[in-house]
């Protein structure tokens, strides 16, 4: 049985193929998620202004906005720091656990 995904890397996902623009297709697939599951996800980066719709032909088009361009920065840049720390030291295992269990 798989572990499910924490939020923040799927946020990432999403603002990094959004980048360019993209409709709620490309989403679901680059992200490998169903309609009803990135819903809540897209939402929550809309309201926060990390993410803007626009109508693309028949279907909305999110875009990241420079807000979101910097939230992505700030998540990878975090992910490397994890990373980096945990090749460093193991003692950061459980707060990496206790991190990914909050979202």
């Amino acid at each position: 049985m798989s572990r499910r995904r924490s939020t923040y890397p799927i946020l990432e996902q999403i603002l990094r193929i959004c980048i360019d623009g993209a409709a709620m297709t490309k989403i679901v697939y680059g992200v490998n998620l169903n309609f009803k599951t990135i819903r809540p996800h897209l939402d929550l980066l809309v309201r926060n202004g990390l993410l803007e719709t626009s109508m693309g032909g028949r279907y909305a088009c999110y875009t990241t906005t420079k807000k979101g361009v910097e939230a992505l920065e700030h998540l990878q840049a975090l992910e490397k720091l994890l990373s980096d720390a945990a090749q460093a030291d193991t003692s950061l295992a459980p707060i990496r656990t206790t991190l990914d269990s909050r979202s």
